[in-house]
């Protein structure tokens, strides 16, 4: 394996916390660490779980995507590998990570369009989103891998065949235009929901900081943590009022060792603003 190559996998199983032979699946073909490398369909599909899970339901406003019930998921550890033609997001309880992305009966909460394809092993669920034709894997297996041949047995979750409902179209219709540049950014957050660099800093899948530092775990009152990823074409906003620091937010995201390439970083009182090739991500967040 060439050094770059090798050095990239390392940066992986460093800052995402994958096993090594995940975070080698992932590497680009040009040896970087190829964690926003990935097909327009893939980085629709991140961009649209990202607006899922940083939109809660707050006292005062509502957006949409909030309906679609994911803010929770943060509650799980999950380890995110990113791979060119699929999302893999490893968890110790797939089953229930799957439960609130895919539509079933009885349920009031799914990213919309996900459909289930098949089952490998006992706890690997391949997914399908319809709109974008992109593959999300929920799995039980550290290393990211899983037996090869599909077991479709029927389950709870909606099947393949299972077109678009009508509501699933009406949640897709509520979202603003996303600009190119803007998509990556906000894709990115999820690839790195988890990500930490050494004692530098640390997002801790957004509830927990793997540092231990100082106000990091301040109290807050049942049920009061809120988020709010919201804007149009080249402009977004993301706000929260809890764990991570909005510096280590920045970092991980215009930073090294695993920034988007190309992005940069201008911080200001109240807020900081990741710029990417015209677009615009405020982070104005938790303060260190």
């Amino acid at each position: 394996m060439p050094k770059a190559k090798r050095d990239s996998v390392q940066t992986r199983v460093e800052c995402l916390g994958e096993h090594r032979k995940s975070a080698q699946a992932g590497v680009a073909r040009d040896g970087s660490h190829g964690i926003d490398t990935c097909t327009p369909a893939q980085r629709r599909l991140r961009a649209l779980l990202a607006i899922a899970i940083f939109n809660t339901y707050g006292v005062d406003r509502t957006y949409p995507p909030a309906r679609w019930g994911l803010s929770s998921l943060v509650a799980y550890s999950i380890i995110v590998s990113p791979r060119y033609n699929r999302l893999v997001l490893i968890s110790d309880v797939p089953h229930n990570v799957v439960s609130y992305l895919l539509p079933r009966k009885g349920s009031h909460h799914c990213l919309p369009g996900l459909r289930l394809e098949g089952l490998r092993g006992s706890d690997t669920y391949i997914t399908r989103h319809l709109p974008t034709g992109a593959e999300l894997i929920v799995t039980g297996e550290r290393d990211g891998r899983w037996p090869p041949d599909i077991n479709r047995r029927s389950t709870d979750f909606q099947p393949l065949s299972q077109p678009l409902s009508a509501q699933e179209r009406d949640w897709l219709d509520e979202l603003p235009e996303i600009s190119e540049a803007a998509e990556r950014l906000i894709a990115g957050l999820v690839c790195r929901i988890a990500a930490r660099s050494g004692s530098a800093w640390a997002l801790g899948n957004w509830f927990y900081d793997p540092l231990n530092r100082p106000g990091s775990l301040t109290e807050r009152g049942p049920h009061s943590e809120e988020r709010r990823l919201w804007g149009t074409e080249n402009m977004w906003l993301l706000e929260w009022n809890h764990f991570p620091f909005e510096e280590d937010v920045a970092a991980a995201l215009a930073g090294t060792p695993i920034g988007l390439t190309g992005a940069t970083q201008v911080r200001a009182s109240t807020s900081t603003v990741v710029h990417l090739e015209g677009a615009q991500l405020t982070l104005r967040g938790f303060k260190a």
